[in-house]
């Protein structure tokens, strides 16, 4: 961004805070403080011109979609036709997805990957501005920049011949505590395997005194029993 006769025509800067919504008194104050710090300047001496309120209004009539980012992350993965209005090129999971778009400086086409936190409020939507590009916004951060208009356009609907994105579910999501079980289980029965097999082997070679002792059908019952016991305690 360049602070030109350009920029000062789209954006109309002031020295008062226009928009004191959206030019937050605290952040201004701290923007301050950090030039100040950044350049060596006394805070009292910090010209108070030189710090200017800018901001720019445009209609963006194109669509916004708003939900939680496991909610666009569904709608993207089942409805080609929003992928191909975003043109999102593939969806990184669990989180994420790719996009392509224009570089109005160079005419090629960029790619850019965009994440979210699943669970929280996200605004995916197209920014309109020196470049045109799908993005995905925190809905907090979208109302601090924008207003949004009221609309009564709906989701494109899902064709039968619709393609719908795959996605991989791991088995720890699925069934954590379930996965758990089965793995102290399997600990379980293997170590009961190995304990009767060093018991009846190492334990006659060591002791031979004692050897038929250790091979009675005693401690293989046993072995046998703790571990049907536990296998069929975590199936249940």
């Amino acid at each position: 961004t360049e602070y030109n006769d350009s920029w000062k025509k789209d954006f109309k800067p002031t020295d008062e805070n226009p928009n004191k919504e959206k030019f937050n008194e605290k952040a201004v104050e701290e923007f301050s403080q950090a030039m100040c710090n950044l350049f060596d300047i006394k805070e009292d001496e910090f010209p108070t011109s030189f710090l200017k309120y800018g901001q720019n209004e445009g209609e963006n009539t194109a669509d916004a979609y708003v939900g939680t980012g496991r909610q666009i992350m569904a709608l993207l993965r089942t409805n080609e036709a929003i992928r191909k209005q975003n043109r999102v090129l593939k969806l990184v999971e669990p989180d994420g997805f790719e996009i392509e778009y224009t570089d109005p400086k160079h005419g090629h086409e960029v790619k850019q990957k965009w994440f979210m936190d699943l669970n929280e409020q996200f605004v995916l939507y197209t920014k309109q501005g020196y470049e045109v590009m799908t993005c995905v916004k925190r809905m907090t951060q979208f109302h601090q920049d924008s207003c949004v208009l009221k609309s009564k356009r709906q989701i494109p609907p899902c064709s039968p011949e619709t393609k719908l994105l795959p996605r991989p579910i791991s088995l720890d999501w699925v069934a954590k505590s379930a996965c758990a079980l089965a793995m102290k289980s399997a600990v379980v029965v293997w170590a009961c395997a190995f304990g009767i097999v060093v018991v009846r082997g190492c334990g006659g070679l060591l002791m031979p005194s004692f050897q038929r002792t250790l091979n009675h059908w005693g401690w293989l019952a046993a072995a046998v029993g703790v571990a049907g016991f536990y296998g069929m305690y975590t199936d249940f």
